[in-house]
């Protein structure tokens, strides 16, 4: 079975720093053209950016020609500082032994979009399964740009929190929720080893409505108190770890993280609408073909249906 695939989407507002009011974007190529700026940023990290500490590096690199309002593209997301064997699966034989200064590359896609005269701009970036290099690339992109000026300062805030669905899609009715636990072995060296046991394995539970019907609003099921959480997560006496609805975004049901399992929560799981191709990988045009939608669909919720093509 592939790795689940999911898209966070982010929001981008430059603020001055008197006011803490959002400033429109425009294209001057001033402090306040946010396009021009994160296109020269990208442009700038073609090359491997390591950071030593986390073991981890990434870097850009571009798969189309890119015009205003979008920025997109593939980032090279690796991990080094350890060696590890690479072997057969059929056979069982080491094929490769990687160095401990060699990095072990995954691409992951992004997605900026950036319009002109709006007061902010929307980003979408991809995991693969817990994978995900997101906070250490925005981290980077805030502490740039807020070295470049000293007149504005950046916010980027997750669009998918159970607050923010909450505004953008309190109203649309829940198709399926899916229960998720963790059944992890109390032998620590199942853990340390990774054994397959049957008690290191996921229990998963999801409870559908009927055809015509619904299991409510989305509004309605996100929990806002620990009473309510803790009400979500149990059925016939089992305590649940995790939580995601199925609703429609976009114009097509998707499922969305609502509680729990921190790395999942918030993320919008597109992995049965896009095609993986032959490495295991989404393949480029099916996940731009996803992200161009719920960008946009983010956009309309956002500023009405006047954005740009």
């Amino acid at each position: 079975m592939p790795y689940s695939i999911g898209l966070r989407v982010y929001q981008i507002a430059l603020r001055d720093k008197d006011t803490g009011e959002a400033r429109n974007f425009c294209g001057d190529g001033g402090p306040l053209d946010l396009f021009a700026f994160t296109q020269a940023f990208i442009e700038a990290r073609k090359a491997v950016t390591k950071n030593t500490e986390r073991q981890r590096s990434w870097y850009f690199h571009r798969r189309t020609e890119n015009a205003p309002p979008q920025l997109c593209g593939l980032i090279q997301y690796g991990t080094f500082g350890f060696q590890s064997d690479l072997i057969d699966a059929e056979t069982g034989e080491i094929n490769y032994t990687r160095k401990i200064d060699e990095i072990e590359e995954i691409p992951l896609f992004f997605m900026f979009s950036i319009g002109e005269n709006r007061d902010s701009a929307l980003a979408a970036f991809q995991n693969f399964g817990s994978r995900s290099c997101i906070q250490m690339v925005l981290d980077e992109l805030k502490r740039e740009y807020e070295t470049s000026t000293d007149k504005y300062f950046m916010t980027i805030q997750k669009l998918m929190p159970a607050e923010i669905i909450q505004n953008t899609y309190k109203n649309e009715p829940v198709k399926q929720i899916t229960l998720l636990k963790r059944q992890d072995s109390d032998d620590i060296a199942d853990t340390y080893w990774r054994r397959a046991s049957p008690s290191s394995q996921k229990i998963k539970l999801s409870i559908t409505a009927t055809r015509g019907g619904s299991l409510g609003l989305l509004n309605e099921l996100i929990p806002r108190t620990d009473e309510h959480r803790t009400s979500l997560l149990s059925y016939a006496g089992i305590e649940f770890e995790a939580a995601k609805a199925e609703v429609m975004i976009a114009g097509k049901r998707r499922t969305v993280g609502l509680v729990g399992f921190d790395q999942n929560s918030g993320a919008i799981d597109i992995t049965d609408q896009i095609i993986f191709g032959p490495n295991g990988h989404p393949t480029f045009d099916s996940i731009l073909a996803e992200a161009n939608d719920i960008v946009d669909s983010f956009d309309d919720r956002l500023h009405g249906s006047d954005h740009e093509d």
